[in-house]
């Protein structure tokens, strides 16, 4: 809801302004009880004020019921959210907060269809997707929830973190408790966060802004280091502020992940000749060599 769809309504109804005002302080259960008021009141026919009211409502509830999921209060959370669905039924991610509330409860078959249907509105929707992986997974269809999980992956690289290929291998070991757990942790993995800081991280590093695109890809790594192409890009970044240890660093880990990743390799190598150590560059651009022999700034340095 925009600012100006806000104004609209604003000034129209003395209770749907209280419980505005309720809403943008956190009061979401006061917001809720002011804000049913204006949908009672017979006597106010105005169709925006309502609306809006309803709007509100369920963004309160929702408010509530994810509040009550990181609190683990998993019956207050499912009883919320039901109540936000009820008023925005399509809503994907409703649907996904909704289900993950059943799981926790044991509520499988509930938690199930929840996320199906979360899948049904947005088949790209791979935390749903994990999510419904380690629900069948916790009833014992492992092989089904494999499949699932790959499928989440591939939508969505940034689960494939230590904690999943750990997963994994417990999986292989047939230590099935540890690895739901490790699934279920894999799942909880913040990737609308990661995708955030490292499209702006790119965005500053384009614009000039460096230690602006350091600090947030950093972030982006913390939450999930198994990108070659982001360390790379932070070694980019730390390179044109000078800071060529830190760069070379960020290029070692990108190679760590991909050893054949030619752009990382050829950046480790510029830097280590900044840096001054040529005999370590002369190294790096030979590798670089071997690996891509038409590579032009190994065949430039090497000819020198």
């Amino acid at each position: 809801m925009t600012m100006l769809g806000r104004m609209f309504a604003h000034g129209r109804n003395i209770n749907y302004d209280h419980g505005l005002r309720c809403f943008d302080q956190g009061l979401y259960e006061q917001a809720i009880e002011i804000l049913q008021l204006v949908l009672d009141d017979q006597d106010d026919s105005d169709p925006l004020s309502k609306r809006l009211a309803l709007f509100y409502i369920a963004e309160s509830y929702s408010a509530i019921g994810m509040s009550a999921l990181q609190t683990h209060a998993y019956v207050k959370a499912k009883d919320a959210l039901s109540k936000a669905l009820e008023i925005n039924p399509h809503y994907a991610d409703l649907r996904m907060h909704y289900g993950r509330a059943c799981q926790k409860q044991g509520e499988f078959i509930e938690a199930q269809d929840a996320y199906l249907q979360s899948l049904k509105i947005n088949p790209k929707f791979s935390r749903a997707r994990f999510f419904y992986g380690v629900t069948l997974y916790e009833q014992g269809k492992r092989e089904q929830a494999i499949r699932e999980f790959s499928v989440a992956v591939e939508q969505e690289p940034a689960f494939q973190s230590p904690i999943y290929a750990e997963a994994l291998s417990t999986h292989a070991q047939e230590d099935f408790n540890h690895a739901l757990l490790l699934f279920d942790q894999t799942a909880d993995t913040k990737v609308d966060d990661i995708s955030y800081h490292i499209k702006l991280g790119s965005d500053y590093y384009r614009r000039g802004l460096y230690q602006e695109s350091i600090v947030e890809l950093e972030r982006a790594l913390s939450l999930n280091p198994s990108y070659a192409d982001v360390h790379n890009l932070l070694g980019i970044a730390l390179n044109a502020t000078g800071q060529y240890a830190k760069a070379a660093l960020s290029f070692g880990e990108a190679l760590k992940i991909n050893p054949r990743y030619v752009d990382a390799r050829t950046n480790l190598a510029i830097t280590l000749e900044a840096s001054g150590k040529t005999n370590e560059a002369g190294t790096e651009f030979d590798h670089l060599l071997h690996l891509d022999p038409d590579n032009i700034v190994a065949k430039e340095r090497r000819q020198n």
